[in-house]
């Protein structure tokens, strides 16, 4: 399943709002990613058993704002959109710039719910600093 985030967020005082908002979208691709890539930093972020997103589990927009919330750098996160589509990687992966995008919908619930033998593959998430 194609997955992709919005987040807005509201920076700590004193911190790069450019930084922050590259380490949050970094963290969305290294907690949707299915594999290991964490280093030893971003160790202290997630479990210690934590291996890579876990195949077949749903995705809740609640464990988003917990993984975020807890970067430094962001003082609040003030919402989360999840977009999602089914995704066939011989056509997906050729498509061009926003086709692939267009075909992206709305969660409308707080849950993404995925069957046991699913992936969670990052279409890319987009993370924009409010204004205040």
């Amino acid at each position: 399943m194609g997955l992709k985030v919005d987040v807005e967020i509201i920076p700590a005082p004193l911190s790069d709002p450019d930084a922050v908002q590259a380490r949050v979208i970094d963290t969305l691709y290294k907690y949707f990613a299915p594999l290991d890539v964490l280093d030893e930093r971003d160790r202290r972020f997630f479990p210690d058993e934590w291996n890579g997103w876990q195949f077949g589990t749903s995705v809740y927009q609640s464990a988003i704002f917990a993984l975020l919330q807890q970067l430094p750098g962001v003082q609040n996160v003030l919402s989360i959109q999840i977009h999602s589509k089914e995704v066939d990687i011989s056509t997906d992966i050729n498509a061009p710039d926003g086709e692939s995008e267009a075909s992206l919908k709305l969660l409308k619930s707080p849950k993404l719910a995925l069957e046991a033998d699913m992936l969670v593959v990052s279409l890319g998430h987009q993370v924009s600093i409010a204004e205040l």
